[in-house]
């Protein structure tokens, strides 16, 4: 997966999204539409330029999703 460069999983009922992998090339994830509370792992992301989190049940941003610099 050190290789994947989009990550597409709008629209699936997720509520917790935790990326264990490291992901050095991922540069669009799209999680629209999801019931989302919590996302973890984004600070593995490094070059991640598109985030899409509409439409979620989010209450707080957490501060790992500003680390990616590009984001």
């Amino acid at each position: 997966m050190t290789n994947l460069k989009t990550l597409d999983a709008h629209c699936n009922l997720l509520s917790v999204l935790t990326l264990n992998a490291d992901l050095p090339k991922l540069n669009s994830l799209l999680l629209s539409n999801n019931n989302l509370k919590e996302i973890n792992g984004l600070d593995k992301c490094i070059n991640l330029s598109h985030l899409d989190i509409n439409n979620n049940k989010i209450s707080y941003f957490p501060q790992e999703i500003l680390k990616p610099q590009a984001l």
